[in-house]
């Protein structure tokens, strides 16, 4: 078995005296690669192959790490913001507003069925998560911005590693009912994600401008269980407007589920981006019952660094918000793993 380097790590250890021999060579190797010498809930310094044989000495778990994989998102590092509240003043919210292409930076980290291109996020954690209260929400937009709004970034995105770009969250709310040249992108992103409607109602026969936006990923509606659920559209008059996020406790409910005879790392269900709108905004159905189509997202192959920020057709690059909230701390190895299938 192959763990991830900086990988969470838990032991349950058995009484055999087979298995303290083998824990205690097991040790011994670890700590000639820099392993702490406490393994429950340590943290893998380096790569180190177990053989199988481990399982006779307790359930291993691994959490893919940050620092190897760039689009895996600790929810320890998520930044917290001030943002408009409902009837005035200001509440916080931890959040992360990525801009999502088709390059290497969101390759997943363990292969993924699905179509090729489809966008999802995947959460990982080998901590107990039956305690926690709060809530976990992930949302995802086509972009309106090729009117020359300015972005503003807490990391500017690079070519071909879009996976450690930032859009700053942290702007003033939008003042007027529909989308201008001065609307702030982060702004936006943000409050669309909350539910607010900041881009105003539908005309006559036409698609609501939020639902011709909005891809769902992880909302109270899915969970673990359900993580392809989807909201009904019976036409193309249809709403919607993200939900509230789901439970930390059921979003984790297979936390710290490994399997010892091949090593697989405890994580919850992935949940695959879909959309009621077409490629470059238009409906995808009649006045009839809709039908949902993944998100997918094309290789963005000889497109700019401005071009792709600025794309409307959600085929080239979709804004990914990620947020979560609790009373309490959060454990360091939950994460969120935001990909695209190659």
């Amino acid at each position: 078995m192959s763990i991830p380097a900086v990988a969470a790590l838990q032991h349950a250890p058995r009484r055999s005296p087979l298995g303290v021999v083998i824990a205690a060579a097991l040790m011994a190797l670890l700590v000639l690669v820099g392993i702490p010498a406490a393994t429950t809930g340590a943290y893998l310094t380096s790569k180190a192959n177990v053989s199988t044989s481990a399982a006779t000495i307790g359930d291993w778990c691994a959490v893919p790490s940050a620092a190897t994989h760039p689009n895996v998102y600790p929810l320890k590092e998520f930044p917290s913001v001030a943002v408009p509240a409902a009837g005035g003043g200001s509440t916080t919210m931890r959040v992360l507003e990525l801009p999502v292409v088709r390059d290497s930076s969101f390759a997943p980290v363990q292969a993924i069925a699905g179509a090729r291109g489809q966008l999802g996020v995947r959460l990982w954690s080998c901590s107990d998560t039956s305690h926690l209260a709060g809530m976990i929400k992930a949302t995802s937009w086509r972009g309106e911005y090729n009117n020359g709004q300015q972005f503003a970034w807490s990391t500017a995105p690079v070519l071909g590693s879009f996976a450690a770009a930032r859009l700053n969250p942290a702007s003033s709310g939008i003042v007027n009912a529909n989308t201008t040249s001065s609307t702030n992108p982060g702004a936006e992103l943000r409050d669309l994600h909350r539910g607010l409607n900041s881009l105003g109602g539908r005309g006559f026969l036409q698609a609501d401008k939020v639902t011709m936006r909005y891809s769902w990923l992880l909302e109270s509606f899915r969970s673990t269980g359900s993580a392809g659920s989807d909201p009904y559209c019976g036409s193309q008059l249809c709403e919607l407007r993200p939900g509230d996020g789901a439970a930390l406790t059921t979003a984790f409910s297979n936390s710290g589920a490994s399997v010892p005879a091949t090593g697989t790392p405890g994580r919850a269900s992935s949940f695959g981006a879909e959309k009621y709108w077409s490629n470059g905004g238009r409906w995808g159905c009649l006045l009839v019952v809709c039908s949902p189509s993944p998100s997918i997202l094309e290789p963005p192959t000889g497109m700019s660094l401005d071009s792709l920020t600025r794309d409307t057709t959600g085929v080239a690059l979709q804004w990914v918000v990620l947020e979560w909230r609790a009373p309490t701390d959060i454990p360091a190895d939950l994460a969120v793993e935001v990909y695209v299938i190659p």
